[in-house]
Formats: C-alpha cells, sequence, structure tokens
C-alpha cells in the first residue's frame, strides 16, 4: 500500500478563484511481512516545486496547507 502527503500553497479564502500551488510531494510504498512487519518497500519519491514562487498579497491571503492520502480498500498481494 501507499502513502502520500500533498504540501499546497492555497488562499484562504474557501470560495476564491485564484489558484492552488504544490510545493511538495512524498510518496512512500509500503511492504508488510508475514509476521506482520511493515516496512518500506521499493522506492521513495520527492517532488518539490523548483519554480520561485511569488503572489501578491493585495490579491489573496495564502497559507501552507497538507494533506495525507492512504487508500481507503488496499490490495494486498504477495512479495516477488
Amino acid at each position: 500500500t501507499f502513502l502520500r502527503q500533498r504540501t499546497v500553497y492555497m488562499p484562504v479564502e474557501e470560495n476564491s478563484s485564484q489558484p492552488s500551488y504544490l510545493r511538495y510531494l512524498i510518496h512512500l510504498r509500503f511492504a508488510s511481512s508475514k509476521s506482520g512487519k511493515i516496512f518500506l518497500h521499493t522506492d521513495i519519491r520527492v517532488l518539490f516545486a523548483r519554480d520561485k514562487f511569488e503572489f501578491d498579497p493585495s490579491v489573496a491571503k495564502y497559507e501552507l496547507r497538507s494533506f495525507t492520502e492512504v487508500p481507503s480498500n488496499p490490495k494486498f498481494s504477495p512479495r516477488r
């Protein structure tokens, strides 16, 4: 299964028409052994936004927010 965390700059106002900007993303894959131990599997993917992020604070107010995603009903398969 996996775990993904996204960190984005988002407008503070809920109904804002201003865009959101992805800043960081990390994607981890996990596997479990027959004994029930959980460990990292294959690779770790990390994404850093390279662009210079600038916005006009008079137009919109932004905040840094994080979202964590995991599968709601993960499918497990045997290790190869």
